[in-house]
């Protein structure tokens, strides 16, 4: 028997988490939105920095540090070791007017890159040399005499033996 002051209501479905976070992502971009000054969508999509890509290869005596910084001079780049950590900085200038040319969209950038690299502790920082050529930064980092690096192998434990 219903009771004639309650109405029917459509059972509640069960709690959902990502629900929530959705809904208060949603409010947070809403609010941050506010005072941000309107783009276009190319314009929101265009990258606003440049942070090199970088390989990082190991050759048994050395390695081997490639990082792509195209439009660059070298004369512009800083590479530098401290406390193993290899930092890479450079800036890319803009020393070319145009005048009487009319632009509708620019996307070459201008700007500062910063980008650091944590290494191991056997690295030989008097033996350290970088080549940049055709937008590419190598540089090659001699280990210490001695300082091979053991490999160890670690057990795998079945699921089914742990509580």
């Amino acid at each position: 028997m219903l009771n004639k002051g309650l109405s029917l209501r459509k059972r509640p479905e069960r709690f959902n988490p990502w629900s929530v976070f959705q809904d208060e992502m949603k409010d947070f971009m809403s609010r941050f939105n506010e005072d941000w000054p309107e783009m276009t969508p190319l314009e929101m999509t265009t990258p606003t920095h440049f942070v090199p890509r970088i390989d990082l290869k190991d050759n048994g005596d050395s390695y081997l540090v490639t990082a792509e910084i195209p439009g660059m001079k070298e004369k512009d780049i800083t590479v530098s070791l401290d406390q193993n950590v290899l930092t890479l900085e450079g800036e890319k200038k803009a020393e070319s007017e145009e005048k009487g040319k009319g632009y509708f969209r620019s996307e070459i950038s201008y700007g500062a890159f910063y980008r650091t690299i944590p290494l191991f502790d056997d690295i030989d920082e008097g033996k350290v040399d970088a080549n940049y050529k055709d937008g590419v930064l190598k540089v090659t980092l001699t280990k210490k005499e001695g300082a091979a690096r053991k490999k160890k192998k670690i057990e795998i434990k079945s699921q089914t033996h742990m509580q």
